[in-house]
């Protein structure tokens, strides 16, 4: 079966015939299967598999067949995983670790290899249809999304059967982080070339999903959060210096969960202590984040996410405040002092966000005084908020004008 193998390796060379050559690698993989005595070795399958691996890739290297690459890529996975379920122990553990360690290096370093010396030298390959590229890029495009799928799909593959193998999450965790940086430097050197870039996006896709598992594994609760908020911020500085927009995208969408997170955190009930708890000072430090995250973005996504900071730190006072005792009374006081700050910035530096910002919280703590406090509240303090926010409007509607500093004025 060995030599039949070969046999098709060789005619499909020798003949320029793709199908020869995937035909030749199915029936090599199926070969231990279809002979199984049940007295084989997991040493020996692995290795096996291996060997078979290494002439596909020497034929993919010369001639480029994907159909030959995706049937090694789906059936070596399937062996290992086949050999993961009849159980291993001991030494067994190590050697199925290095077949897949060896799958890893087929699967992810030969095929971007490849692509990027085609890509730098399109002529010299017999797989090659090389059309000169337009006046508007530096070097021909990659022609598939193969290599693209394969550098997403191998190291989570790689990551979930070694984690199968070796159940410990806080080392895996490590290792991954490891190999996150390892794709990051990747990313580097693939940057250097300008033929390279398209592959360099991709890679930072895989730095970034290698990055969160990592600290899924090694951290929970409040630290994962934070950690995340912060790699957010982080990320998009980087992409704003860089001007990727892939990687603007990619950034956008981890900010997006983040945010998503921090809404379920704020509707869930506060325990213990009050503002000054350690999940008060997540939430609002994830808050400052956002905030800070927007001052790279362009006017219209800063805005959203300005927008978002603005009526989750809303949602915080009402979280926190509304558990004390007569709570309803100092959330209504918080958002009426929020408010008004951001509306006096807003009038003295003429920032017209700001000032829309302040007059629509008011409005809203105006809503809150009658629908609200106006039932909820005790009659001393129904008293108190009414006659201190109408003393309040009044003040500002009397002083609007003297607050408000537009810009042709500061000039003269």
């Amino acid at each position: 079966m060995t030599l039949v193998t070969l046999l098709a390796f060789g005619l499909s060379v020798r003949q320029q015939q793709a199908v020869l050559s995937v035909i030749g690698m199915a029936g090599g993989l199926g070969t231990p299967f279809l002979l199984d005595t049940d007295q084989g070795s997991l040493v020996g399958l692995v290795v096996y598999t291996c060997l078979i691996l290494g002439g596909t890739s020497a034929i993919y290297w010369f001639q480029g067949w994907r159909s030959l690459l995706w049937t090694a890529f789906s059936g070596s996975w399937l062996i290992f995983g086949i050999a993961y379920s009849e159980g291993i122990s001991g030494g067994g553990r190590w050697v199925l670790q290095s077949g897949i360690l060896y799958g890893w290096l087929v699967f992810w370093a030969l095929p971007v290899i490849r692509d990027l010396r085609w890509m730098c030298n399109p002529g010299q390959w017999p797989d090659a249809t090389y059309t000169p590229p337009d006046s508007s890029y530096s070097a021909p495009r990659l022609r598939s999304v193969h290599t693209h799928l394969m550098t997403v799909l191998t190291p989570l593959i790689v990551l979930s059967l070694s984690k199968l193998i070796w159940p410990s999450d806080q080392a895996w965790g490590w290792l991954t982080l490891g190999a996150a940086l390892l794709y990051g430097l990747a990313t580097g050197y693939l940057r250097r070339w300008a033929a390279g870039r398209q592959l360099a996006y991709t890679h930072i896709l895989v730095t970034f999903s290698l990055l969160e598992i990592a600290l899924i594994l090694l951290l929970d609760g409040n630290l994962l959060f934070l950690a995340l908020a912060v790699e957010a911020t982080v990320l998009h500085f980087i992409a704003d210096r860089l001007g990727e927009r892939p990687l603007a995208i990619a950034t956008h969408i981890l900010f997006g969960i983040v945010g998503l997170w921090l809404l379920a955190r704020l509707a869930e009930p506060v325990k213990g202590w009050v503002v000054f708890s350690p999940r008060a000072i997540t939430d609002l430090s994830a808050i400052a984040l956002g905030l800070a995250a927007s001052t790279t973005q362009r006017r219209n996504v800063a805005q959203t996410y300005r927008l978002f900071v603005h009526l989750a730190f809303l949602g915080w006072l009402w979280r926190e405040l509304s558990a004390l005792p007569d709570g309803n009374v100092f959330v209504t006081m918080a958002w009426g002092f929020y408010g008004v700050t951001l509306l006096i910035t807003g009038l003295r530096r003429d920032l017209t966000g700001l000032r829309i910002a302040g007059l629509g919280t008011l409005l809203l703590v105006v809503a809150k005084l009658f629908l609200v406090d106006l039932t909820e509240v005790k009659a001393i303090w129904r008293i108190l908020l009414f006659l201190g926010f109408g003393g309040l409007f009044l003040f500002l509607s009397y002083y609007f004008r003297a607050l408000w500093k537009p810009a042709s004025r500061r000039r003269s």
